[in-house]
């Protein structure tokens, strides 16, 4: 019997064996919604990446309804995303989302438990549909693979088949555990086109060993629409191609989860923050997350919009107005969809605005002030020239990238410390709207400030170009009032704490220029009896210099390892350490750099730095982009390391190798291994691949003379050979094995080379129809 994808035309070298299993075509994804066992990694399951080769899983001719629903939601993704381009890039990413987390591991673990010939279209029923419904509101477990994925920090869709490794990884009892299910036969193992052993996420739920989550799972309602969406429509379609779906899906709804099966509990509105409480909180942000604190409240923009903003997008118009032109979004890597080649692009910014529609808006005076200083601190060089493609908030832990999510959780920390209700930053937008409402803004005016304007209420409105910024000044009086009545004289707000600059980053070469200009303002302060001009760095930069946890650094603090002292700052303890002594424990401490120990020993950085992780040399939480300096002991480890598997490599070879040397197949090799005729010894590189010692190999040899040189180019395929002779197989391998005949493998087939099997007929006086039949039935090599 065939399975369902027998039956269709996929885009492949797909087809079946005479057993009727399914053979691999090539495409991890589309082995995966065909049933087979396949292991994928995170690369194999971005379907970003995947849709922009325009891939077709179903060929148009094709019988949905003999399809898996695995194969029809990736065909549906292939159409609707990347032939179509239907999508935006942030939508394509939330639908790759919902697929590889939710819909497939749903489905093809749904196929999976059921026989070859009831997997398809036709044999998912209504039922199993709401189903899906029900584990995004909570109320059913999450899909084996997802639970697996979400322990192993991957995809879910790469999840569904498991190495042993990771199969222990998320097991209770790890790997042994596992191990010991498989020797009683309890747990299946399966192997895919490359030979790799797998399990399926499912059967170690079904045994109990899964590591299932502890807290709830259901999403909000708004979440699971998204989620559910790109099922509906995949089923959806099928019914559009005729196939008799089983339910009408346009009835699948998604369902409001209790508040104990929610995730996260609903958010409530943190309500109106005013100018005072915003400047409490920003007492407790670093100076880069006051600038976005301040721009977001006191202009209404989004916090996308805030950082797309370029040093080149803060203009002066001719009347001397300061604007800020507004065309784009950044702070969080995103996905752009070009409309060019219709291709996924990855970046940092998105070029439009939520709308669409970009805006050029009148910035209050003292936001101005204060971001003329931005520009004079961080975007100026020495000789006076601002790098005007800059981005306006200076990036952290990289020039330019990303952002967005570190001020969102600096701006919980500042709140908490504050002790006002947790905001997030759109409530900073709801605020200023707040505010020109009651100040009673003309809403046109309000709407466009704020990049409203995406309601076209009439062909009229759709012609409005939107206000000029000589016209906006109501909005920038309405704020300079509301600042003036709470006596808020400029935004430079006083805190003790300070940005950790990424290593090798711009800010991080200017570091102690730009917090010495701080000081000079006063935006920094400094706990009594703390010199300013002091070159003192924080837990987080001394661990960054030294390539070590923060957790380390502050042990060596407390053992005087590293001289430091303890400081209150803005309320809270903190280590601070003067730079020169810093320096002097990297002194006393390094012998080599990374770079220069890989140097030394022949070998590339990324080798060496490999083997240092696999000797336990280096933190595993350790920052990627720092600095790598190793000691004494360090380095004689490597050594010592290096001269054991020389040595042992120098004592063996591999299978392969042995195969050459003795002139006989893989798999001749492989039962020598078994009978005890070679020995195995370990890898001399600490890995997992299989070696014999050469001394083993040596001893076979002086016992198993061979008279043959395997140079044969004419060869018999072992089937045609043991017929022929008269042979067993078994007897025919044990010549092959004693090394009486020469052997090759072609294409995974094993073969007896033609003198070799001549040289015998001879010997053992077979008839000479015997060596005409083995000439007959030779190939060249």
């Amino acid at each position: 019997m065939t399975t369902a994808t027998s039956r269709l035309s996929v885009v492949g070298n797909h087809h079946t064996d005479q057993a009727g299993r399914s053979e691999s075509t090539g495409n991890p994804l589309l082995d995966l919604v065909s049933g087979l066992p396949v292991k994928l990694t995170n690369a194999d399951t971005d379907l970003i990446a995947w849709v922009n080769g325009r891939p077709t899983v179903l060929a148009p001719d094709a019988d949905l309804g003999q399809a898996s629903p695995g194969q029809l939601n990736l065909d549906w993704f292939a159409e609707y995303v990347g032939k179509h381009g239907k999508t935006d890039g942030e939508r394509a990413v939330g639908l790759a989302g919902a697929l590889t987390r939710y819909v497939l591991p749903y489905v093809v673990e749904w196929a999976l438990d059921r026989a070859p010939n009831l997997r398809t279209v036709t044999d998912f029923t209504f039922a199993r549909g709401t189903g899906l419904a029900e584990i995004l509101a909570g109320q059913q477990p999450l899909p084996a693979a997802t639970v697996a994925g979400d322990l192993l920090g991957r995809r879910a869709a790469a999840c569904i088949w498991l190495t042993p490794p990771d199969a222990g990884s998320v097991s209770h009892g790890g790997l042994a555990a596992v191990h010991g299910r498989i020797s009683a036969r309890d747990l299946p193992t399966h192997r895919d086109s490359s030979g790799h052993v797998l399990i399926r996420a499912a059967d170690l739920r079904g045994l109990g060993l899964l590591i299932e989550p502890e807290q709830a799972h259901g999403v909000a309602k708004g979440t699971a629409d998204n989620d559910l969406f790109p099922f509906k429509q995949a089923m959806l379609r099928a019914s559009d191609h005729g196939v008799q779906v089983r339910g009408d899906y346009r009835r699948l709804q998604s369902i409001d989860p209790l508040l104990d099966d929610r995730l996260r509990a609903p958010r409530e509105d943190a309500g109106y923050f005013s100018l005072p409480t915003v400047r409490a909180i920003a007492t407790h942000l670093t100076v880069v997350h006051q600038i976005v604190l301040w721009m977001l409240r006191l202009t209404g923009m989004r916090i996308g919009e805030a950082y797309g903003l370029l040093v080149a997008d803060f203009i002066q118009t001719a009347d001397g107005d300061r604007c800020l032109l507004i065309n784009k979004q950044g702070g969080t890597p995103t996905v752009v969809r070009s409309k060019r080649d219709g291709k996924y692009h990855r970046g940092q910014h998105k070029p439009r605005t939520k709308t669409g529609e970009p805006r050029t808006i009148r910035v209050p005076a003292m936001l101005t002030d204060l971001l003329l200083l931005v520009i004079e601190i961080f975007h100026t060089d020495p000789d006076g020239q601002v790098r005007t493609e800059d981005r306006l908030i200076p990036g952290l832990r990289a020039d330019d990238k990303s952002g967005a999510a570190g001020f969102r959780n600096k701006l919980q920390d500042a709140v908490a410390a504050a002790g006002v209700d947790r905001p997030i930053p759109h409530d900073f937008r709801g605020n200023l709207i707040t505010d020109l409402e009651n100040a009673q803004i003309q809403r046109r005016l309000a709407e466009y400030y704020t990049g409203h304007r995406e309601d076209k209420r009439s062909v009229h409105e759709a012609y409005d170009d939107g206000v000029p910024v000589e016209l906006q000044k109501p909005v920038t009086d309405a704020v300079a009032a509301l600042v003036s009545a709470v006596s808020i004289e400029g935004l430079i707000v006083p805190t003790a704490l300070v940005e950790s600059w990424g290593v090798g980053t711009t800010m991080w070469r200017r570091r102690d220029e730009i917090r010495t200009r701080m000081s000079e303002l006063g935006w920094v302060s400094w706990p009594e009896g703390l010199d300013p001009q002091a070159s003192l760095l924080r837990t987080e930069e001394v661990a960054d210099r030294i390539g070590l946890s923060q957790i380390q650094v502050r042990r060596m603090y407390k053992s005087g390892e590293i001289t430091a002292q303890m400081y209150v700052i803005g309320g809270v303890r903190t280590w601070l350490a003067d730079v020169t002594d810093v320096e002097a424990f990297l002194d006393r401490r390094s012998e080599l750099t990374l770079g220069e120990l890989a140097e030394q020993v022949g070998q590339t950085y990324h080798q060496t730095l490999a083997l240092c992780t696999r000797l336990g040399l280096l933190p595993s939480d350790r920052r990627t982009g720092t600095a790598i300096r190793l000691g004494h002991d360090a380095v004689g480890a490597v050594r010592a390391e290096l001269d054991r598997r020389h040595g042992g490599a120098e004592e063996s070879m591999d299978l392969h190798e042995a195969a050459a040397c003795l002139g006989l197949p893989l798999g001749q090799i492989e039962k020598l291994l078994r009978s005890g005729d070679l020995q195995q010894v370990p890898d001399p590189r600490g890995a997992r691949k299989r070696y014999v010692s050469k001394a083993s190999v040596a001893r076979f040899v002086a016992h198993t003379p061979s008279s043959t040189n395997g140079t044969d180019t004419a060869l018999v395929p072992f089937t045609r050979a043991h017929q022929i002779m008269g042979l067993s197989r078994l007897q025919l391998s044990g010549l092959v094995t004693t090394r009486q005949l020469h052997a090759t493998t072609i294409d995974r087939r094993q073969h007896i080379g033609l003198q070799s099997a001549l040289e015998y007929a001879r010997t053992r006086a077979l008839p000479q129809h015997v060596r005409d039949d083995l000439a007959a039935a030779a190939v060249q090599r």
